[in-house]
Formats: structure tokens, C-alpha cells, sequence
């Protein structure tokens, strides 16, 4: 459906904000699809019959994620804009059929599916954003982000307010809304130049900017990854991987273990996606600021402090209610969601050669093995049938996060990236 028109050495004006905007948007339905499952995870395992949603969740949270670190091969060695409509539509049918199936193993296999198509959309879109404005990576990383989150706050809002009101087949009529949104912005994209696939960078260190030019354009994405490694990115990309993991530990474990502890106190469908949004609402919000502000020179600072505020946080939500409780959600995502953008930006640029894996390292890999960690011990309060223990872990999470920032090497700058 999407040619790939002749490369332009950079996009600007008129056409890049153009182009950002339109990824941006499209991020925000992709997300808005992939949170729809946050509200009603407790309703999949009376729907099924599944003595726990351990496993779905674990399913889900690898598909979502670590194979992002494959599709990001896939783009970095060859033409991949196809995967920004092809993901987000098998995304689309996969979950509107877990509405209408009841077999436990088909359950497995629509969220298998439906994860590859979030995970085939993220490193293209995240490395297509980034390479829009270069000098000012962190900004652009920031508007495209903002679109995610704006979507994962109105996700679970929107799918509680269905199921509530239609029970979970009203969730299979999106699939006509969703189809409709993919073919509208794989439309809109259709034959805008992109970026060139990046290489050096004035924004990275000058270690990795000579690895990137040592690199010839025609290497596969394997061989190039393997040389990164050899090269001494091992230790940043294990480095990388930590912090994100620890960090996805709360940001994803802090909105999930709510909806089951909602549960338990017996709200609406409706209220519990409405206090994860919430959440989603700080981490957009975060966005936001990062995005608007020109947080250049305050980069390492966002990588840990805002994270640090946090913890307290976390440990005080769930014995809080009502309104104070919905206030706290939005504080909580907000410190947590401050430093994202930043260290999605961070990781292209310490790994110039690959922005593509850097992407998919920073905002796939590492939500999945966080996420991973959050599915095991969400099974294990489900079998106890207690939730408030979790908050403590979640905190302990963000604290070693915010403490591994500290070896993050310092990328060099020349003057005019720091506009």
C-alpha cells in the first residue's frame, strides 16, 4: 500500500512537522488499541475460564515488546514503511476477535498476533520521528510520544465504558473504526520523502559516531548489530535494557495491579479505566512538557530525578480514594513518564548506527522484559488474592532504575544541537 519515494538527506518545514504529525496521530490510535486490554483482564479470565491471566498477560507483554527488537532488524536492514499500516491492522482484527472466541488457546493466539502488529509499528515510527529534526531528536521523540500516551489514556477509559455498557463483543465493532483509521494515515504518508536511514550523528559520542561511519550503508542489520556489540555497545545496550526494564517495572505494574485492587473493592468497569487513565494522563502530560520545553541541557537530570519523586508515590496509591487517588495516578505517571522521551532519544543516539534497534531496545525490549516481570507477579497476588504488596516492588523498581542512570555515557554536542 506504501511506496518508498526517494530519500532526502533531511525533512524539514512544512513537510516534516507535516510528517511528524501524521506519525504522531497514528501513534496515538496504536496505542489507544494496545491499552483497550488494561480494564478488562480480569473480565478475560472469567470470559475463558482461566484460572489466571498470568500467562495472557506475559503473552502479551513479550509480543508487544521484545519483538520489536526483530521488526527494528528488519527496518534498519531493508524498506520497511509497510509495517506502519500492516502491524496496526492485524492488531486491529486480532483483538476485535477475542471478543467473539472462547477457546483459551485461540485467546493465546489472537494476542500473539495482535502484539506483533503493535510491536511491527513502533521502530519504524520511533526512528522515523527521530530522524525528522536530529538536532533536536529528544523533541521530536516527545511529540511523537505524546501521541502514544494521549492513546493509552483514552484505551481504557474507552474499552471500560464499552464493556460496561455492551459487554466485551461491543469491543469487535472497533475493528470497523480501527480499519478505517489505518487506511486514513497509511493514506496520508503515502509518498512523503523520509528521512535517510541514520548513520553519524553530530549528537552522538565520538566513539559511536566513528563505529557508524566505519559501517557501509548496504550492511545487513545483523552484521551491524554484531559489530556495535563487538565494539564495545554491549555494555551500553545491557545498560539500557536495565534502566528501561526497572523502569516499565512501575510504569506498567503501577496502572495493572490498580485494576485488579479496583476490582476487588468492586468498581464499574467504567471508574477503573477511567483511574488508569489517569495514570497515562501524567505520562501524556510529561510528554507534553518535554515536547514544548527545550529540555537540551537538562537531558541527565530528566533521566532519573523526575523518577526519583515517584516512589513515594507509588507506595501511597493504593491506600488512597476518590479524587485524591486520581490525582496521585496523574503525579505518578507524570514523574515517571518525564524521562521517557528523553531516553528513547538517548539510546539513538548511543547507538547511531542502528536507530531502529535503539528504538526497539529502549521502547520494545525493555517493556517486555519489564512487563514480563509484572505478568509473574501479578499471577502470584492473583493467587493470593492481594494486590498491596506489589506497590512496594514497583517502587524498589523506579529507585534501582533512577540509580543505573549513572553510568549512561554523556553524549558530546556541537552548539547549534542545543537550539
Amino acid at each position: 500500500m506504501l511506496d518508498n519515494p526517494p530519500r532526502t538527506d533531511s525533512t524539514n518545514g512544512t513537510a516534516g512537522l507535516f510528517l511528524l504529525a501524521v506519525v504522531s496521530g497514528s501513534h496515538l490510535f496504536v496505542d489507544l488499541v494496545a491499552s483497550q486490554l488494561n480494564p478488562i483482564w480480569p473480565d478475560l479470565k472469567l470470559h475463558y475460564g482461566i484460572s489466571s491471566t498470568s500467562g495472557c498477560l506475559l503473552t502479551w507483554m513479550v509480543a508487544t515488546s521484545v519483538f520489536q527488537l526483530l521488526f527494528g532488524l528488519i527496518g534498519d536492514a531493508w524498506h520497511s514503511r509497510w509495517l506502519l499500516v500492516a502491524g496496526p491492522a492485524i492488531a486491529v482484527v486480532s483483538l476485535a476477535m477475542i471478543s467473539v472466541t472462547s477457546s483459551p488457546w485461540a485467546l493465546y493466539a489472537l494476542l500473539l498476533l495482535a502484539g506483533m502488529g503493535v510491536a511491527a509499528y513502533h521502530p519504524e515510527a520511533a526512528a522515523m520521528s527521530g530522524g525528522i529534526w536530529p538536532a533536536q531528536r529528544s523533541r521530536a521523540m516527545s511529540i511523537f510520544s505524546l501521541g502514544g500516551y494521549i492513546g493509552q489514556t483514552l484505551g481504557p477509559y474507552c474499552s471500560g465504558f464499552v464493556v460496561d455498557r455492551w459487554g466485551l463483543p461491543g469491543l469487535g465493532w472497533g475493528a470497523l473504526f480501527g480499519l478505517g483509521a489505518v487506511a486514513s494515515y497509511g493514506w496520508a504518508i503515502r509518498g512523503v520523502a523520509l528521512p535517510e536511514r541514520s548513520t553519524a550523528t553530530p549528537e552522538a559520542t565520538p566513539e559511536a559516531n566513528a563505529l557508524a561511519r566505519s559501517l557501509p550503508t548496504t550492511t545487513s542489520d545483523g552484521r551491524r548489530l554484531s559489530t556495535v556489540l563487538r565494539g564495545g555497545g554491549g555494555w551500553t545496550v545491557a545498560l539500557l535494557l536495565t534502566i528501561g526494564s526497572s523502569r516499565v517495572i512501575a510504569a506498567a505494574g503501577v496502572p495493572l495491579a490498580m485494576g485488579y485492587l479496583l476490582q476487588q473493592r468492586d468498581w464499574s468497569k467504567e471508574s477503573v479505566g477511567l483511574v488508569q487513565s489517569a495514570f497515562m494522563a501524567g505520562i501524556g502530560l510529561a510528554g507534553l512538557a518535554c515536547s514544548i520545553a527545550n529540555v537540551t541541557r537538562w537531558e541527565r537530570v530528566l533521566l532519573w530525578f523526575p523518577c526519583l519523586l515517584s516512589v513515594p508515590l507509588i507506595v501511597a496509591i493504593p491506600k488512597l480514594d476518590g479524587l485524591v487517588l486520581g490525582a496521585a495516578m496523574t503525579a505518578c505517571g507524570f514523574s515517571i513518564g518525564l524521562g521517557l522521551p528523553v531516553f528513547v532519544s538517548t539510546g539513538q543516539r548511543l547507538l547511531p548506527a542502528s536507530t531502529r534497534v535503539a528504538s526497539s531496545i529502549t521502547m520494545g525490549v525493555s517493556w517486555g522484559i519489564g512487563g514480563g516481570i509484572v505478568s509473574l507477579v501479578i499471577g502470584w497476588c492473583e493467587q493470593r488474592d492481594a494486590f498491596l504488596g506489589a506497590f512496594g516492588l514497583f517502587a524498589v523498581a523506579a529507585l534501582a532504575s533512577c540509580g543505573f542512570c549513572y553510568w549512561i555515557p554523556k553524549p558530546s554536542r556541537n552548539p547549534e544541537n542545543l537550539v
